[in-house]
């Protein structure tokens, strides 16, 4: 597998920046409503963004719409949440994290998804009553696991990040 990352996390620390996406189908027309949000840990917002599809590919709409945005530079790991195939349209953690060189995270409550990409590792975290499933592409999983965990509130198994993600997709999906 060709290097995902550039440079290495070493150290997570207590305010990283993470992006998490959410994606869900248009009620109204076609197409699919993508939303990232950034975090600083589990506290302070940084930035949304919002991109619109219509094509087969999520990639490079998910892709134009991370490189194209001021937080870039700052983002230090993507979050998404499985299931990550959408109907016929897919994305593809590894591509996405090849193409914008950083480590993908896939989430999933009581799913153990399959180890489908090159060099994924997959682990569990029980929190509470929850166990979440994690398959991490470019980190290791002591380094995921402190990632989730510094993005996540106490009572929350859901990072912050991806959290608001939805919360705002859900949002614009009663406007449309």
């Amino acid at each position: 597998m060709k290097e995902i990352i550039s440079p290495p996390i070493r150290q997570v620390k207590r305010e990283v920046r993470t992006l998490g996406i959410a994606i869900r189908k248009r009620i109204l027309g076609e197409g699919f409503n993508i939303v990232g949000v950034v975090f600083r840990g589990n506290s302070l917002l940084d930035g949304v963004m919002k991109s619109i599809t219509k094509g087969t590919d999520l990639i490079p709409d998910v892709v134009n719409m991370i490189l194209s945005s001021p937080h870039y530079e700052q983002v230090r790991i993507i979050i998404l949440e499985h299931p990550i195939s959408y109907e016929a349209e897919s994305l593809d953690p590894l591509r996405l994290a090849q193409s914008v060189k950083k480590p993908v995270l896939i989430l999933s409550f009581n799913i153990n998804p399959p180890l489908l990409w090159e060099g994924a590792t997959h682990f569990q975290i029980k929190k509470e009553e929850t166990i979440l499933n994690i398959t991490s592409l470019g980190l290791k999983p002591r380094t995921a696991e402190r990632v989730i965990k510094m993005a996540s509130r106490l009572d929350e198994a859901l990072p912050e990040c991806l959290r608001v993600a939805n919360l705002i997709l859900d949002s614009l999906a009663c406007c449309e």
